[in-house]
């Protein structure tokens, strides 16, 4: 479990695999937040990625890069709003950064660049974020070669 943690603690980016209603799949490559040992992620309200986990909360993800990454199948829920304020505060913290260093390097490219930061964006209401929660059900770790390591989670 701490190896798999140490992972997405360490990582930002995610591959999400969700699936509709009538199972039809669809891959996202995703930011993500870990708030404690919680995996957060938000996605524009009503987008494909938003209906299908409304439909169908389960998901499988995964993070890292070979040779070492780790595939975890769960279910999303709502994060609490304390969750959702922490993961805001790291997308602020990590969105803030990349601007200004676009601006510094005058290679501001941001369709948002009217914005100082990630909070004015979401508070201006031009992007509307439904935020999830993962529930692991199991991880498949894998470093190296060979079999992933399976880690039951519930």
């Amino acid at each position: 479990m701490n190896e798999v943690l140490s992972l997405l603690k360490e990582n930002v980016v995610m591959h999400l695999a969700t699936a509709s209603s009538d199972g039809k799949p669809r891959s996202s490559i995703m930011e993500y937040g870990m708030v404690g040992n919680t995996l957060i992620f938000a996605t524009h309200h009503g987008s494909i990625k938003d209906m299908n986990l409304v439909d169908n909360p389960r998901v499988s993800l995964t993070v890292g890069l070979t040779p070492t990454y780790v595939a975890i199948d769960g279910t999303v829920t709502d994060p609490t709003p304390e969750e959702e304020e922490a993961f805001n505060k790291i997308l602020y913290d990590r969105h803030l950064r990349g601007i200004r260093s676009q601006v510094y390097s005058g290679k501001f490219t941001n369709p948002y660049h009217k914005y100082q930061d990630f909070r004015e964006m979401i508070m201006s209401g031009d992007i509307n974020m439904q935020y999830y929660k993962v529930i692991f059900d199991a991880a498949y770790y894998t470093h190296g070669t060979g079999p992933a390591k399976i880690i039951k989670m519930k």
